[in-house]
C-alpha cells in the first residue's frame, strides 16, 4: 500500500481540505506534517524527521508545498515557534533589526536543495509547490526551478485581492471595526456601494489603514471585508489542475 506525505504550512493544512486533502484521497495512507505558520526550516525539519525514521518508502510519493522565504521557525522548550510572516508577528523590534529578508531567501534555497536530496536519495516520487515565488540564489537555481509555479501565481495573479470574491471571510475577524473611525462609512454602505460623501482627509485616513494606494483601490478591492486569504477547497482543485494536471492518476 503507498502512502502519500504532505509537508507545508496553512496552505497544506487548514480548517478545510486544501491540495494535500484531494491528493490524499487516491492513496492508502495519507500524512500530512502541514503546520498554521510554518515556514520552510520547520518543512524541512519535519521531511528529515520523516527520513531518519525510515518512514518513507521508495514506493511512496512526497508532496511538499513550500512556504514564503519570510519566516523564521524555532524549537522553545520543545514545541515549535512557527508565526508566519516575521514582518507580521509580534516579534520585538530588535529581532526584526537583525534580520535580512534576502538572506533568508538564500537560506531557504539551501533547505529545498537539502529536501531535494533527501528525497532523491529515497528514490520516492516527489513533486514540489509553492505558496509564492522563490527566487532561484545560486547556486540553487537547477533545484528551484523544479518548483511548480506557485499559488500566488496561479491563482491569485500576485495580488490576493485578486479573488476577493471567491475567498471565504476570516473567522472572528473584525479588523474594520476597529479601524474604523466615527466619520468612516459602514460595510454595509461599502457593500452596497451606496457611499455618502466622505471628506479627504477621513479617505487618506482610510486608505492609510489599510495600505491602499488610493481609495478606489479600497472600494475595488473590498479591503473591508476582512477576507480569509487562504484558497478556499475549490481553488486548491483549480490550482491542482493547473500546475500537474495528472495527479488524480497518483495513487
Amino acid at each position: 500500500m503507498s502512502a502519500l506525505y504532505t509537508y507545508g504550512c496553512s496552505f497544506t493544512k487548514y480548517n478545510w481540505p486544501t491540495w494535500a486533502d484531494h491528493m490524499g484521497k487516491n492513496f492508502g495512507k495519507f500524512i500530512n506534517y502541514g503546520g498554521v505558520g510554518a515556514g520552510n526550516q520547520y518543512i524541512l525539519h519535519k521531511l528529515a524527521e520523516s527520513h531518519a525514521i525510515n518512514e518513507i518508502a521508495v514506493d511512496d510519493t512526497v508532496a511538499i508545498m513550500w512556504s514564503t522565504t519570510n519566516r523564521y521557525d524555532s524549537i522553545i522548550k520543545g514545541k515549535w515557534d512557527i508565526r508566519g510572516n516575521v514582518l507580521n508577528s509580534d516579534r520585538p523590534k530588535e529581532f526584526i533589526d537583525m534580520i535580512d529578508l534576502v538572506g533568508f531567501e538564500m537560506r531557504d534555497c539551501a533547505f529545498i536543495h537539502t529536501a531535494k536530496t533527501i528525497l532523491d536519495s529515497i528514490g520516492c516520487r516527489y513533486v514540489f509547490f509553492s505558496l509564492d515565488d522563490i527566487y532561484p540564489h545560486a547556486p540553487f537555481e537547477k533545484t528551484i526551478n523544479t518548483i511548480l509555479p506557485s499559488t500566488m501565481q496561479v491563482l491569485y495573479k500576485g495580488d490576493y485581492y485578486n479573488r476577493v470574491e471567491d475567498l471565504r471571510p476570516a473567522n472572528g475577524s473584525h479588523s474594520y471595526e476597529v479601524h474604523a473611525g466615527a466619520d468612516w462609512p459602514t460595510k454595509e454602505q461599502f457593500a452596497t456601494r451606496n457611499l455618502p460623501y466622505i471628506l479627504p482627509e477621513i479617505k487618506q485616513e482610510i486608505c492609510e489603514s489599510f495600505n491602499a494606494k488610493n481609495f478606489q483601490e479600497v472600494i475595488d478591492k473590498k479591503m473591508w471585508m476582512d477576507p480569509d486569504f487562504h484558497p478556499t477547497p475549490e481553488m486548491h482543485l483549480e490550482y491542482l489542475d493547473a500546475v500537474l494536471p495528472d495527479w488524480r492518476l497518483w495513487h
